[in-house]
């Protein structure tokens, strides 16, 4: 029996909710009646009262025929009719923004291929399942899904198995770092360790090399936040490598970043400075000004830590140099967009403050030995300018 259409037209005496649940257990289509009640049906109150929701007649009757449809090919073993019915239920819901109803249609597909046994069509159904999950904002869930399918892949073998276990790890690729992400914004770095280890080893296998080298640079970020150096740096390393084999100059340039931070943490001074020059360089190379301005403003930061306001100031200059001309250039993407509004810029007074900090900085010795070596002056200036009271 071929899936009803969605579209149709109905008559103003259309049965309703109530109508058509009845009439679903009156022809004995017991999990259709369960399924359809629900979705068409709201609890009122702790009492189990339930009213009918405010849906068009002709999507009540698409919903339903979808239902028997589904129903009716399993009673007769036909699992894909009724994949194909319950997939378009999931999608028209979907089309909706109703991902958790797409899910639950999305299961219904598992399950139907599962008791089946039909291992090709139930690996499909989990990354259908897995999608529907990321939508609706269950990554714990999809990420499940995701490691059935593959689990499924390599139970069919072949090249079929093979493709179904690399679209299925490159799934988990996006959901684990997703969820890595969401668990380190939560404060729990070591859960999303676990992930991106997981990431790491799903990149590879499925043999994409620019995001196994991003997960590497994500576990450096990681361990580095749990005090693991030997380990950040390891990570780092790696992901710089793999950025130089690719000519991945802006990674290259992450990658230095991150190793000059890890060498902050070691107190390895020396380092932080090559690092960081390095950043500069390979900023340079890819006309990133907002790289560079980065990169500037750490080495001037990092000068100033260790007393040389003089190399400071030098940093300083150009990374305010470099923030005006950012903003320019932005300003003048905006303008070429139509945009007029002016928002005040946060970099460029913070550059233009930490190069006047800086250029005190590295006056202010002289300044006290001017001050220390004519006091009387000092003093003689101060009353012509403060009168006494």
């Amino acid at each position: 029996m071929a899936a009803p259409k969605l579209s149709f037209e109905a008559s103003v005496e259309a049965p309703g909710a109530r109508e058509l649940s009845i009439s679903l257990l009156r022809k004995g289509f017991v999990d259709s009646f369960d399924t359809f009640f629900t979705l068409s049906h709201d609890a009122v109150d702790a009492s189990a009262a339930y009213e009918p929701l405010a849906l068009g007649p002709e999507v009540l009757a698409m919903v339903q025929g979808l239902l028997v449809s589904a129903e009716e090919s399993l009673r007769r073993r036909d699992t894909a009719a009724a994949c194909a019915a319950y997939r378009t239920l999931a999608e028209h819901y979907a089309g909706l923004g109703e991902y958790a109803t797409a899910v639950v249609f999305n299961e219904k597909i598992v399950g139907a291929a599962m008791a089946a046994g039909e291992t090709a069509a139930a690996a499909a159904a989990q990354g259908l399942l897995g999608a529907a999950c990321v939508l609706s904002g269950d990554l714990q869930a999809a990420i499940a899904c995701h490691e059935q399918q593959v689990v499924l892949g390599r139970q069919m073998g072949g090249a079929e198995g093979a493709t179904v276990m690399a679209e299925a790890r490159a799934s988990l690729v996006t959901a684990y770092t997703a969820r890595a992400a969401a668990m380190e914004r939560a404060g729990d770095a070591g859960g999303a360790l676990l992930l991106l280890q997981k990431c790491l080893v799903a990149a590879r296998d499925c043999g994409d090399a620019a995001r196994e080298a991003a997960a590497q640079h994500r576990l450096g970020s990681v361990h580095l936040a749990l005090g693991a150096l030997n380990s950040a740096r390891e990570c780092q390393q790696l992901y710089r490598a793999a950025s130089e084999a690719a000519a991945d100059v802006a990674g290259q340039g992450r990658a230095c970043r991150a190793l000059a931070e890890i060498a902050r943490a070691s107190s390895d001074s020396a380092q932080v400075a090559s690092f960081l020059g390095e950043c500069v360089r390979l900023a340079e190379v890819c006309d990133d000004l907002d790289a560079h301005a980065r990169a500037c403003e750490s080495l001037g930061l990092h000068h100033r830590e260790h007393g040389d306001h003089a190399k400071a100031a030098q940093f300083y200059e150009k990374y305010f140099e470099l923030s005006r001309s950012s903003t320019s250039a932005e300003g003048a993407q905006k303008a070429a967009d139509g945009d007029a509004a002016e928002q005040p810029n946060v970099l460029v007074e913070r550059s233009r403050a930490a190069l006047g900090v800086a250029r005190g900085n590295s006056q202010l010795a002289a300044f006290s030995a001017a001050v220390a070596g004519d006091v009387p002056a000092l003093v003689q200036w101060r009353n012509r300018r403060v009168p006494i009271t």
